[in-house]
């Protein structure tokens, strides 16, 4: 699962990390709390790509999964190192 999210990162292409969650296999298990979303944010912004992260924030509230003081935090990095 979070291999394939590395292998879009790696690519450059804006758009895909959400992408990634629709495509990638899921542990019926496994449910992603805040500060999974929050690292996946992070690693969106270190990548330059801000949109990414907010489409993760709008992902975090669809699955019913509580934003946080993490989540936004990782968000406005995402903005500061994409330049927004």
């Amino acid at each position: 699962m979070f291999s394939h999210r590395r292998t879009l990162a790696k690519k450059k292409q804006p758009g895909l990390i959400p992408e990634a969650f629709k495509l990638a296999p899921v542990d019926q298990n496994y449910r992603p709390i805040d500060r999974d979303y929050a690292s996946w944010i992070s690693q969106s912004g270190k990548t330059g790509f801000w949109q990414d992260a907010f489409a993760l924030l709008g992902i975090m509230k669809t699955q019913g999964v509580p934003h946080s003081v993490f989540t936004y935090t990782a968000a406005i990095s995402a903005c500061e190192k994409g330049g927004q």
